[in-house]
């Protein structure tokens, strides 16, 4: 209870960091950015503890991380001085940020309660991300020092984990609690950032009162962040879906909706994760922790939208703009690197539409003034992480062309509600037109007739097309207001990246049937805030066009749309109902958030080597444990002390390393110690990975043997329990 409400204090204060960073920046948006301040609040906390750590001249620890947010504060505080503007905005919106503050201590502490009920950071990705965050807490300066490969720094997206890194340290939080309360935290950022997009962009639509933003607001948080795919239809039309497990039923399930077999078995495996899912799973990877700066970049395309939309665009406050949105789009490469150029794309696409938007008019000073303003962005994104980009291999092979689609059903289930979204939104702009009924028979008809010539893998494809195409088309409709062409230009890039798996993926270290099981992984996952807040803005304008229909005609159009939206809404929140129940089936004797809880009880004597080993091993140490090839015990003392060890989980090493031979050196050399060999041979290694410990306990005696001891004879015991763990000290260290 202490560790949530001394997080909730911290957050607090990077929400007053955020301030005038979110008031200017936003303050084109009917919030006026008053909901946004906590995610930049905390974005710019992380990022001066993450870039000052280079620097050689602190130590990292609570004292500096502390220092960092007090320095942050009074900057804060120092601009809203020299800015008096900034001040009265502030003013102006204060009850509006209380709300937004309050809104998320409420998502925060509903998720850490839920958490409590499942905490173990195990299975799944868990111990992997466990690891790179209890690395940078024991990372003395930066770049933090890889757990699971001495003497290596992480090559992984880990600016997420230092940002949670930052918070549990400022709040002296065991990590395994930090966790966590990092999970928690991202869930409620992404609530209230979704909530926040809802509120502006129904704003953005004529006529939408305060009720109609706040109502659509909540709608497009709620079924962005806690409503799931459509998966959970199985669960009530197929028996094999109802196990009560969750990694039997559609818990798990609803994650690899997208399969494709053939007669020889497998041929297509993909992830289908949506972020309902990942808060469910508990999975602290970093394409759950970029979601709320995700989110806040498509807060920012809209705001570029809007300000190029203007006669006066290019006034001279663009530039500061145009910087600040190159420091927020350069932190997506550090947190995912995949969101990325994703989300700089729509910036860009945003700023293009406004300048092209019919009506406005088109000129050449316009178009150069735009062109600097982005290219401005890019510079500046990338080198504002220029540390991370300077020590960081991307581990991508380049592009391949797909030879295997997602089938027609398979999409559906995982968009199939922003698909309906999305149609009533074209459907609404033909029946503005007097040829509407003409038009979309012609165009259902060059749909089907293209899937017959091009054969049905390519459905997908052709309906993601034509949604793109329709979006076009209504955006080029005059007199339209900002909203409604927002709702079109995100919903024209939503299923335009939805489109991009059909036709090539990233190639990686997976071959098949995987090699397109991370490109629709991440891309989809993308695209899903991005229709999502679309749609909740979308259902407004929907009913609002339908109510202007003849009365004959409105009211079966009403209720039929009514009874289908009801439908789709009570599939994809049926979801996390099932699931969630499934996710507490196993609680501990207790509510809990320590993550290592499990291990307490049945494991004592580990978590007690452990502590003996974070306060002996010397900074710079590594230690020498069982490796293995992931998602086991292996690599868990390190894990779980931040202490690296020689080699952990091989597969992972072998995928941010590029295969490097590397990785299988190491394993070969760890085995052969463990299994015993001429003592001088074995210290020459050790001392060449930096080892000033061996570690002796229940895993590696299984691996190894009962009489693995032996191996270690000529050394020295540093810390033992008898029967459970023995901890050696190379000589000379």
């Amino acid at each position: 209870m202490l560790d949530t409400l001394l997080w909730l204090l911290a957050l607090l204060a990077a929400s007053f960091v955020g301030v005038p960073l979110s008031m200017f920046l936003f303050r084109r948006l009917p919030s006026a950015g008053s909901f946004l301040v906590k995610p930049l609040g905390v974005l710019v906390v992380g990022y001066l503890a993450w870039l000052l750590l280079f620097t050689g001249l602190f130590t990292n620890g609570r004292v500096y991380q502390t220092a960092v947010l007090f320095a942050a504060i009074a900057a804060s505080a120092a601009i809203l001085i020299l800015r008096p503007e900034l001040a009265r905005a502030v003013r102006a919106q204060l009850p509006q940020i209380a709300v937004g503050e309050a809104i998320f201590a409420a998502a925060f502490i509903a998720f850490a309660i839920f958490r409590a009920r499942n905490p173990d950071i195990a299975a799944t990705e868990k111990p992997m991300e466990f690891a790179l965050l209890n690395g940078i807490l024991r990372s003395e300066s930066f770049p933090p020092a890889d757990p699971w490969l001495s003497g290596f720094s992480i090559n992984y997206y880990y600016f997420g984990y230092s940002i949670a890194a930052t918070f549990t340290a400022i709040t002296a939080t065991a990590s395994a609690v930090g966790f966590n309360l990092a999970l928690a935290a991202t869930f409620a950022l992404t609530f209230l950032g979704m909530l926040s997009l809802g509120y502006d962009v129904t704003g953005l639509v004529g006529g939408a009162v305060s009720r109609a933003k706040w109502a659509f607001g909540a709608l497009t948080a709620i079924l962005a962040t806690v409503g799931g795919n459509l998966y959970a239809v199985n669960f009530f039309f197929g028996e094999r879906n109802r196990n009560p497990d969750f990694w039997h039923g559609i818990g798990w399930n609803a994650s690899r909706a997208v399969q494709v077999e053939d007669a020889n078995g497998l041929v297509d495996y993909a992830i289908t994760e949506f972020p309902a899912f990942s808060f469910l799973l508990g999975d602290l990877h970093p394409h759950v922790m970029s979601l709320p700066f995700s989110i806040v970049s498509i807060a920012l395309a809209v705001v570029w939208f809007l300000t190029w939309s203007r006669t006066d665009g290019a006034r001279r406050d663009s530039w500061l703009q145009a910087v600040i949105s190159g420091w927020l789009l350069g932190s997506l490469y550090a947190l995912n690197a995949w969101d990325f150029p994703v989300f700089f794309a729509l910036t860009a696409l945003a700023g293009i539409a406004a300048l092209l938007n019919p009506g406005r008019p088109r000129t050449a000073r316009n178009m150069l003034a735009f062109a600097s303003r982005l290219a401005v962005a890019v510079i500046v994104g990338v080198a504002a992480f220029l540390p991370f980009h300077l020590n960081f291999d991307p581990f991508a092979f380049g592009l391949g062309f797909v030879t295997v689609r997602t089938e027609i059903g398979d999409f559906l289930t995982v968009y199939g509600l922003w698909t309906l979204l999305a149609l009533a939104v074209i459907f609404i702009h033909l029946v503005r037109r007097r040829d509407s009924g003409r038009l979309l028979l012609v165009v259902i008809g060059l749909w089907i007739a293209l899937g017959l010539v091009g054969g049905w893998d390519r459905w997908t494809l052709l309906l993601c097309l034509l949604i793109v195409a329709g979006m076009a088309l209504a955006f080029s409709r005059k007199s339209q207001e900002a909203g409604e062409r927002i709702i079109q230009l995100l919903y024209f890039a939503g299923f335009g990246l939805a489109a991009i798996p059909e036709l090539i993926f990233v190639r990686d270290f997976f071959g098949p049937p995987f090699q397109r099981m991370n490109t629709v992984f991440k891309i989809y996952y993308q695209a899903w805030p991005v229709l999502a807040v679309a749609s909740g803005p979308a259902i407004y304008v929907i009913f609002r066009e339908l109510a202007k229909l003849e009365n004959k005609r409105r009211l079966a159009t009403e209720v039929a749309f009514s009874v289908v939206l009801a439908a789709f809404v009570f599939v994809a929140m049926s979801y996390s109902a099932i699931t969630g129940k499934a996710r507490i089936q196993h609680q501990p004797p207790r509510p809990t958030l320590d993550g290592l809880d499990f291990v307490r009880r049945q494991n004592p004597e580990e978590l007690l080597a452990i502590e003996w080993l974070k306060s002996n091993v010397p900074a710079g140490s590594a230690i020498l444990e069982a490796p293995g090839n992931g998602y086991g015990d292996s690599g868990r003392i390190s894990a779980w002390s931040g202490i690296p060890t020689v080699i952990g989980w091989r597969q992972h090493q072998l995928l941010w390393r590029k295969s490097d031979p590397e990785v299988h050196y190491r394993t070969f050399d760890v085995d052969s110690l463990y299994r015993g060999g001429i003592w001088d041979w074995a210290l020459s290694d050790l001392q060449h990975y930096g080892v000033s410990h061996v570690y002796v306990g229940r895993l590696e005696r299984e691996i190894y043997g009962p009489d693995v001891d032996d191996a270690f004879w000529w050394m020295t015991v540093a810390y033992e329990i008898p029967g459970h763990v023995t901890i050696y000290k190379v000589p000379g260290t």
